[in-house]
């Protein structure tokens, strides 16, 4: 019986586009689980009404782009950069890593719903944060990665990389403008201006569209 390891090589082998999105899918899900379920809570709420899946679904989905299989073809494609790890690590973290975070703050908060000028004033507070963060891990990740894994798998690596990577996200879509305390993971207003969690709008918008 083959096992785990090699079902998921040749799942690569195979396909490995729809195998590094489902990846990408499942990774960002664990990841937002955890950042939800370790996220402090409002006094008198209970963690479990209010774990939201549907932020947990979106934040998923924004996730499954397998948009590293391209980038790390196209470092290997390049004969300068294939023969200069260093170089390669510089690039990733110069362009590749801000362009993620920037995809991720602009497709997520589509997702959500929000307006341009909402994700550029969420971009304004917490992107330079978010980006001088990645630098604490990435630039190690990325070595190890572009040295020491088969190109074929540094998509995946990257993914486990990104689970703890995607964790933080979470947390940091979570918080509250201007506070460092972490809140609910979404909070927007009925017609009547009084507060709903995100679950709450979309079950309605749901029944709306039913």
């Amino acid at each position: 019986m083959p096992s785990l390891g090699e079902i998921y090589a040749e799942a690569l082998r195979k396909k490995p586009l729809q195998t590094k999105a489902l990846i990408g899918f499942i990774g960002a899900a664990a990841s937002n689980i955890v950042a939800q379920l370790s996220a402090p809570r409002k006094p008198g709420r209970s963690r479990e009404g209010a774990f939201q899946w549907g932020v947990c679904f979106l934040f998923a989905l924004h996730n499954s782009p397998p948009l590293s299989h391209f980038w790390y073809a196209f470092l290997e494609r390049v004969p300068a950069l294939r023969k200069s790890p260093i170089l390669k690590v510089i690039l990733d973290n110069i362009i590749w890593r801000p362009f993620l975070l920037l995809y991720s703050f602009v497709c997520f908060g589509l997702l959500m719903g929000r307006t341009p000028s909402e994700i550029m004033a969420e971009l304004r507070s917490k992107f330079k944060s978010s980006y001088l963060t990645g630098l604490k891990i990435y630039p190690v990740a990325s070595l190890v990665n572009m040295t020491m894994v088969p190109v074929d798998m540094r998509t995946s690596f990257s993914e486990l990389v990104g689970f703890f990577w995607n964790w933080y996200l979470s947390l940091a879509f979570a918080s509250s403008e201007g506070d460092d305390d972490v809140t609910e993971l979404e909070v927007c207003e009925d017609e009547e201006g009084e507060e709903q969690t995100f679950e709450d709008a979309w079950e309605q918008s749901s029944s709306a569209q039913n």
